[in-house]
């Protein structure tokens, strides 16, 4: 079998020394840079849980922080103004 994977390998184009595994990466890391979530790619991969995921991969999701404020900001302005405006009717 090691033979047909490295023919394999070698009529993609891929480096020589690419394991099977790699391909499992890549796929993950491409449904997360796609924007799937945690648990879309848990269960395309075929896990029972996202734990596994989130500790191989959670680098590559993207920092929400700044999202994360501005949901928040958000929402507060619309609390806001709907207490005013509530307020002064």
């Amino acid at each position: 079998m090691l033979v047909q994977w490295n023919r394999a390998v070698k009529t993609a184009g891929l480096p020589a020394g690419t394991y099977f595994h790699d391909l499992r990466h890549t796929y993950a890391s491409l449904l997360i840079e796609a924007g799937e979530s945690v648990k879309m790619v848990s269960a395309r991969l075929g896990h029972a849980s996202a734990v596994e995921i989130l500790e191989t991969y959670s680098h590559l999701w993207p920092d929400s922080d700044e999202n994360t404020l501005r949901v928040l900001d958000a929402a507060w302005e619309r609390h806001v103004s709907y207490s005013c405006h509530e307020t002064a009717l």
